[in-house]
């Protein structure tokens, strides 16, 4: 009697289709959350649109009000001018110049003008026209970035630098990485400015960085010191190899027969006056730079841009009295 194999056909297109049904529910729950989502966000608006439709008078009273009050106070009040200045700090001056413009500030919250005059040299009146101070991240490009990037991965060993990748490192720093920051100050007299910056520049001077200065001053010193002193005693060895030299070079070469043997060569001085001339050179090269690193640094401070005379006149739109008033209205409104 001949038996026919069983047929399992069927039963994987059994199995086919309750995969392919079970897809399909998953994506019709996926679109019909999605959908519901933008029937929300639709239906809050026609809502929204229904309320200030239904309220359109008392909206435009109350709007045509806060704009006219704002136009009106912001011809009457003085226009705000702003300067800025761009400084490099050293020796960690940075946090001191950062403390010190917060501390401005509480002052001109607090109205102590008084203190305020007696800091920046002027008279009370004009530190009354003070309004705000303010410090941020100098201008980098790309270049300061990456540089800043290779010296931070040299901090690190090897294990952890492979880690921290550059889009890790510029998301991660924060206004004490920068190396260049950007003072703004704020007046409502345009002509103030260049008064103030004596006393910007007394904040980085200050016993901190003065300690900083005097530790690295004599980092320097000892460097050299000791650089000069090898250099010495590569001078006298190079003097020594050049007087073996010479000698070997006026008495000749020297041959000795003993008893029939065959004449022995006097051998000549081993010397490395190449090696001691290039290592002299390196030792020079590091007191080179040593002094440009004290010359180029010698300041607790760079100044790349100062005040300018006459400061700009603020045009923010978000200073302006006639939007931010209707703005605040129309939130009080909602």
């Amino acid at each position: 009697m001949e038996t026919k194999p069983p047929n399992n056909n069927t039963s994987d297109d059994v199995d086919l289709g309750h995969v392919f049904n079970a897809i399909g529910r998953l994506f019709e729950r996926l679109f019909r959350f999605i959908g519901s989502i933008f029937k929300g966000i639709l239906a809050f608006f026609i809502f929204f649109l229904k309320v200030i439709i239904a309220n359109i008078v008392i909206i435009a009273i109350v709007l045509g009000l806060a704009f006219a009050i704002g136009f009106f106070t912001e011809k009457v009040k003085k226009p705000v001018y702003e300067a800025s200045m761009i400084v490099k700090p050293y020796f960690d001056s940075k946090y001191q110049l950062i403390s010190s413009i917060d501390y401005f500030n509480s002052l001109l919250n607090e109205k102590r003008y008084d203190l305020v005059s007696d800091i920046f040299e002027i008279s009370e009146e004009e530190s009354q026209s003070l309004t705000k101070f303010e410090v941020k991240v100098g201008p980098e490009t790309k270049n300061d970035l990456l540089r800043q990037y290779d010296e931070y991965l040299k901090s690190l060993d090897s294990s952890r630098a492979n880690t921290v990748t550059y889009t890790d490192f510029v998301e991660n720093r924060d206004i004490y990485s920068s190396e260049l920051f950007l003072v703004t100050a704020k007046s409502r007299k345009k002509d103030i400015f260049r008064k103030l910056e004596g006393s910007i520049d007394a904040i980085f001077s200050n016993s901190y960085s003065i300690e900083q200065k005097a530790k690295r001053d004599q980092i320097l010193k000892i460097k050299k010191e000791t650089f000069e002193k090898d250099l010495e005693s590569m001078d006298s060895l190079q003097s020594l190899y050049s007087n073996v030299i010479r000698k070997e070079a006026d008495r000749g070469t020297v041959s000795v027969n003993v008893q029939g043997l065959l004449p022995m060569q006097q051998e000549k001085a081993e010397t490395r006056e190449f090696d001691v001339l290039i290592i002299g050179m390196r030792t020079r090269d590091s007191i080179k730079l040593l002094d440009q690193m004290e010359v180029e640094e010698n300041s607790y401070f760079e100044v790349l841009s100062r005040f300018p005379e006459v400061g700009k006149k603020k045009s923010d739109i978000f200073s302006k009295d006639w939007f931010m008033y209707p703005a605040f209205a129309f939130i009080g409104l909602c």
